[in-house]
């Protein structure tokens, strides 16, 4: 019956999030330990398979960590603490992390305030983050050439006041039937997708379910071969 099916849902979910720790222990001590042997490893050989180990280890976090998100979303166990932050740092360091990726393909990134932004924000500034680094990842990711440009508005002629972030890139686009797909778990646009460009599909998912817990949602524009523009948006709680 459906609702077995939903329980046993539940159940797994559950399971899956209590399991975290111990699936995520295991792989930080395998990092930890490539990273020593790293520091010392002279022989220039030897660290090429140590940062190989390294580079793949990282994935499989990434991964387990998509899961687990998911997992905790299913279970009604994530965690959302809001509090008083300046939202402009968590921009500068969404920023600093993505400017590496997008000079390793040699894309511009840049970030656009289109409107005087409140000094102090009331959300969750780690998932806030998250959500960006996952927005603005996925544009590098699916961009070859030209540009990524993450523009952050404030819209304050709404009944509760929200920031919105748009994420304008460039990349491969995504056809209009298959824009529906884009939020459901597991699934990407393209089968062909996750081969070539790698990743669980799951951050979408994730970033969408964690907007609705912030107040806002994730929408999304696209046309093929001229680039993808998703739009976030937050609630800012008691603005200053």
């Amino acid at each position: 019956s459906e609702k077995q099916a939903q329980e046993a849902n539940r159940a797994k979910s559950n399971f899956l999030a209590n399991m975290s720790h111990e699936i995520r222990t295991p792989m930080t001590a395998i990092l930890g330990y490539a990273d020593l042997l790293a520091k010392e490893e002279k022989n220039p050989e030897k660290s090429r398979f140590l940062q190989v180990i390294k580079r793949n280890g990282l994935f499989l976090l990434e991964i387990i960590n998509d899961i687990l998100d998911l997992s905790k979303i299913e279970a009604d166990k994530m965690e959302v603490c809001r509090e008083r932050f300046d939202v402009q740092k968590v921009i500068a360091d969404v920023r600093s992390t993505m400017d590496v990726r997008a000079r390793d393909k040699q894309l511009e990134f840049d970030v656009q305030y289109e409107d005087m932004i409140p000094a102090t924000i009331e959300s969750d500034p780690k998932r806030v983050k998250q959500i960006l680094i996952n927005l603005v990842g996925n544009a590098i990711k699916f961009t070859e050439s030209g540009s990524v440009r993450l523009s952050v508005s404030y819209l304050d002629d709404l009944p509760e006041p929200q920031l919105r972030f748009k994420v304008i890139d460039t990349g491969i686009g995504i056809p209009h039937e298959k824009l529906s797909l884009l939020f459901q778990p597991f699934s990407q646009a393209d089968s062909s997708v996750s081969r070539q460009f790698g990743g669980t599909g799951l951050g979408l998912t994730i970033s969408q379910r964690l907007a609705h817990v912030l107040g806002g949602k994730i929408t999304v524009e696209s046309e093929p071969g001229k680039g993808s523009t998703f739009s976030c948006t937050i609630r800012v709680g008691d603005a200053k």
